[in-house]
């Protein structure tokens, strides 16, 4: 009998998402006939704002991963270009956008229900990438429907006076939002429910992603990157407390791993960093490639950043104080992305924490098509962390949605080839 090939020992608790997803996407559906406004999000947004407000909102670029690891990308992908979308426009977007097509000519699929969101009310935007007011412009376009945008600059000076500068600017314009809100909404805000979302449920949601990072750097590693990658799904849309439960029964079950000496790869030699977003299509071949080799991917600050392991400089005593703000609080989460960022606050805020942290031996760069945020800036950083921390390098350019761009003999080369740097490196 042939040797049963070798798999990473995942979470138990992540089979719970697809189930909190599809929940979610059909609570989108009911809104309308609820009397509920619908809110498309473009960017990072402001989901607390929406949800203590009772807004159906839902993330453009998470309905696109969703199609994607799903294997469905090329039917919307390719409405979009027909529809004269180059194709080097972000592939989120033409998921999306086509998507959007599809919903107002009446053309959707049936058997592509568990994907599909009502028409919007409103549309949010984020500029953290360049790219997104335009997106969301022509989904305004599209839909003839009201826009608010947020202008969220690039940081060029890391000291913090212009940081908070940067934070009580994008507060200004939240403010202004929750103004948009309760004219479309027609009812004065609720900021009591606000409160309790921002400094109960996402407090908690941060102190519990930050003692999962820390218990996640032992050696061997106690969960994957694949499962932060699962589990980036929910933090992106859902705000309710369902939520919290999911990442409070994820550290429970992380505990008793440590407890009980249960590890993602029992035989992991290797432990690599994922940096960029990720080809979704792809995580599945990437997972089955690298178990059998003994190659942990230990973490991935786009799996479980935000407010994770970063969110120690959210909340008092270790953070600025923002109990009486929760605007405060959202500005910073919207604003100080790795998208606004120098380079030199991504070595030293996001590669360094990971590196040293989780004691990796190789990094892997992705260089998206289609992406300009994520493939900005890659060569040079790849070069700076062989520099500063002496580990190999592979920089991977395929896309995260488009799967045209991605070579599997080209990207398991290249990858082979960064697993025998390391081994000769470990003797």
């Amino acid at each position: 009998m042939e040797e049963q090939r070798k798999r990473y020992n995942r979470l138990k608790c992540t089979a719970q998402i697809s189930g909190m997803m599809d929940k979610f996407y059909e609570d989108i559906r009911r809104a309308p006939s609820e009397g509920r406004k619908v809110c498309w999000c473009v960017g990072a947004s402001p989901f607390e704002i929406l949800a203590a407000q009772d807004v159906a909102s839902f993330h453009t670029e998470n309905q696109a991963a969703r199609i994607s690891a799903g294997q469905e990308h090329m039917y919307y992908i390719d409405k979009a270009e027909k529809e004269g979308w180059p194709t080097d426009t972000c592939s989120y977007t033409r998921i999306n956008v086509g998507s959007a097509l599809y919903i107002v000519e009446g053309q959707w699929r049936e058997d592509h229900e568990r994907y599909r969101v009502p028409k919007p009310d409103f549309i949010w935007a984020g500029n953290t990438c360049p790219a997104m007011v335009q997106w969301a412009d022509s989904l305004r376009r599209i839909f003839d429907v009201p826009m608010f945008g947020v202008d969220c600059p690039f940081i060029y000076d890391d000291d913090d006076e212009t940081y908070m500068k940067t934070v009580e600017y994008t507060r200004s314009q939240l403010q202004d939002f929750i103004t948009f809100i309760e004219e479309n909404t027609g009812r004065p805000y609720n900021w009591d429910a606000l409160n309790n979302i921002v400094f109960g449920r996402m407090r908690r949601i941060a102190e519990i992603r930050a003692e999962i990072d820390e218990l996640c750097k032992r050696k061997p590693a106690i969960m994957s990157a694949f499962d932060q990658m699962i589990a980036m799904g929910p933090y992106n849309q859902l705000r309710n407390q369902e939520l919290v439960e999911f990442y409070e029964e994820m550290l429970l079950e992380i505990k008793d791993r440590v407890k009980n000496g249960i590890v993602a790869l029992p035989d992991e030699k290797y432990r690599l960093m994922w940096r960029g977003n990720f080809p979704w299509y792809a995580v599945g071949k990437m997972s089955r490639w690298m178990a059998p080799q003994d190659i942990c991917l230990a973490t991935s600050g786009y799996g479980f950043g935000g407010v994770g392991p970063h969110a120690r400089g959210l909340f008092p005593p270790d953070g600025f104080g923002t109990d009486d703000d929760p605007l405060t609080f959202i500005a910073w989460n919207v604003t100080t992305r790795g998208y606004t960022r120098t380079l030199d606050f991504k070595m030293r805020e996001e590669v360094h924490e990971y590196v040293d942290g989780y004691e990796i031996d190789g990094a892997i760069l992705h260089s998206p098509r289609s992406c300009r945020p994520w493939s900005m800036q890659e060569y040079d950083m790849a070069k700076l962390i062989e520099k500063r921390y002496g580990i190999p390098v592979a920089v991977i350019e395929a896309d995260h949605t488009d799967p045209r761009y991605y070579n599997e003999a080209s990207v398991d080369l290249k990858l082979q080839a960064l697993i025998e740097i390391i081994k000769e490196r470990k003797g």
